[in-house]
């Protein structure tokens, strides 16, 4: 790229998306940093896989802590009514006891 042409209007914005990886990587860069204390070099370097597990795990906490419930995860087994139901269960109330 010509250096001249380098302040023309919008270059900088794109080189800033193109380096910074967007809304969401942004996000993901900051919260990592705040919570778990990585650098951007440190993250970057990290197997996809650790970078995953910190992300889920860090989600999950941040929902406990703002009072949500955690979406359960595929190898959870669903025991609330609601849930099962949203599984495509049947769900009956229980029929009192005759006397």
């Amino acid at each position: 790229m010509d250096p001249a042409g380098a302040d023309e209007p919008g270059i900088l914005e794109r080189r800033y998306e193109g380096l910074t990886g967007g809304p969401e990587r942004r996000r993901t860069f900051f919260l990592v940093r705040k919570h778990l204390g990585f650098s951007i070099n440190e993250w970057v370097a990290l197997p996809w896989w650790q970078q995953r597990l910190y992300t889920d795990l860090l989600n999950e906490q941040l929902a406990l802590d703002a009072g949500e419930e955690p979406e359960p995860t595929s190898d959870q087994i669903a025991t609330a009514p609601d849930a099962l139901a949203g599984l495509g269960f049947n769900i009956e109330s229980p029929t009192p006891a005759s006397e």
